[in-house]
């Protein structure tokens, strides 16, 4: 089940992000979001369970900021479920172009964009420090 994410989720969130990332948001970093009026956020939930979320910034494009999966959820489709639905409120708020950045050594997630419709558009060079590149992918309505 894919549902809005709410403040009593941040704790659970950020541990996802504790387990995802070399570098996470912190909790305080992910509370102070939700309280931005661009930001807007999707958890996926089993058996009352957080088991994933997406965060993005809709203004005139929308940028994806946060999206990750449970280790022990991931290949499960839950990522593209989050994504999709990402996609779906950046257009139901007139976004035309969604962004995003992804390391270019995690293949398992650019596929998952590249089948969303993501395309490359360049490279971050050193953007995750330690010679670790971003790759901007952006999904454009035609």
């Amino acid at each position: 089940m894919i549902r809005v994410w709410r403040a009593e989720d941040t704790r659970a969130v950020a541990e996802i992000e504790r387990v995802s990332f070399p570098d996470p948001w912190s909790e305080e970093m992910l509370e102070e979001s939700l309280e931005n009026p661009a930001f807007s956020g999707f958890v996926s939930e089993e058996n009352g369970e957080v088991t994933g979320y997406v965060g993005l910034l809709c203004v005139y494009d929308a940028e994806i900021a946060l999206i990750a999966v449970r280790p022990q959820n991931r290949r499960s489709g839950v990522g593209g479920a989050l994504l999709a639905e990402a996609l779906k409120y950046a257009r139901s708020k007139g976004c035309k172009n969604v962004f995003l950045e992804v390391r270019t050594g995690n293949a398992p997630a650019r596929a998952m964009y590249e089948k969303a419709g993501f395309v490359p558009v360049y490279v971050r060079k050193n953007y995750y420090g330690e010679g670790q590149d971003a790759l901007v992918m952006v999904n454009s309505v035609p």
